[in-house]
């Protein structure tokens, strides 16, 4: 297991506690996974930026607001799972929260609209299941298995078979591409 101190992934949620997480990798992906999570990759990145306009500058009420506005345009455009839309907003409250943080300080950030950069994907459970040997990533129309590394599913094996049965449950699972075709992939545990 990998203790680490996150502080740009969980600014909304823990600020300096100790967070733990799990870091994997996967195998090189096929071509055709690869197309796939390309594309995963660019709707997720577009459609929070999609949310971090209508949200951006808001205050809470009004940003619940605009949220029940836009829940049929974004069902329409992008996903039309429940699950998805929570964690598009997950996302992009995190990083009106770190462009709000970072803007106090960099006087270049202070007039402009953050924006959520593709080559991540920021996920939990229903969207998600962690295997011992593979993570599912679960898109709108199909599963894609994304195995692991034989190196770090064995240096974690023993978490890995504790979330696998339910003893252990996990918070977001967080993405992020590599261009050599494969994913680096971090599973925040629940304390």
């Amino acid at each position: 297991m990998i203790k680490n101190i996150l502080t740009d992934w969980c600014v909304n949620y823990m600020s300096d506690a100790e967070i733990e997480v799990v870091g994997l990798s996967t195998v090189p992906l096929t071509r055709q996974k690869q197309d796939i999570i390309d594309a995963e990759l660019e709707k997720y990145a577009s459609a929070t930026n999609y949310i971090i306009l209508a949200l951006f500058g808001k205050s809470p009420s009004e940003q619940q607001k605009s949220i029940e506005a836009l829940r049929d345009k974004f069902y329409e455009k992008f996903d039309a799972r429940p699950e998805y839309l929570d964690n598009i907003l997950a996302t992009a409250r995190l990083e009106i929260q770190r462009h709000k943080a970072q803007a106090r300080y960099i006087r270049n950030l202070r007039d402009k609209v953050p924006s959520f950069e593709e080559g991540e994907l920021r996920l939990s459970a229903p969207l998600v299941k962690v295997g011992r040997k593979a993570i599912v990533l679960k898109t709108a129309e199909d599963e894609v298995p994304l195995p692991f590394d034989k190196y770090s599913r064995n240096k974690n094996a023993q978490v890995l078979e504790e979330i696998r049965s339910g003893r252990t449950a996990f918070q977001r699972v967080r993405f992020q591409w590599n261009k050599e075709g494969y994913f680096d992939v971090d599973i925040r545990l629940k304390q």
